[in-house]
């Protein structure tokens, strides 16, 4: 499901649990990103994940890097932030998806990238 936020024009990704009535949260910013900066991925903290795993790929469905970013635990921050750089300056401008593992869930982000 996805959710708009009329104040800041983001789109973020809602995964709904059927076991619980809860609802986690995944967003990713900057987007569009530049060369020179990181990508924060913002995670709710009532997600726990064992592995996450980030997979780029180009517009073509190519895979171009594959990230392992490790365990997140329930704390109680509203949010879990990891920040990694997920572009190297030999890539070219354009869309690219980022594909997040987590665990049972997987989740499909579109960013952009400028050089």
């Amino acid at each position: 499901v996805y959710i708009s936020d009329d104040n800041s024009n983001s789109i973020n990704t809602i995964i709904q649990k059927r076991d619980k009535d809860i609802s986690y949260e995944v967003d990713c910013y900057p987007n569009p990103i530049n060369s020179d900066e990181n990508l924060t991925l913002r995670l709710s903290s009532a997600l726990e994940i064992s592995n996450l795993r980030v997979d780029i790929f180009n517009i073509k469905g190519q895979l171009i890097k594959s990230i392992d970013l490790g365990t997140f635990s329930y704390s109680n921050d509203d949010f879990n932030e990891v920040s990694f750089t997920p572009f190297n300056n030999y890539l070219s401008s354009g869309v690219y998806i980022l594909k997040l593992y987590l665990d049972n869930h997987t989740v499909s982000k579109k960013i952009i990238y400028l050089k």
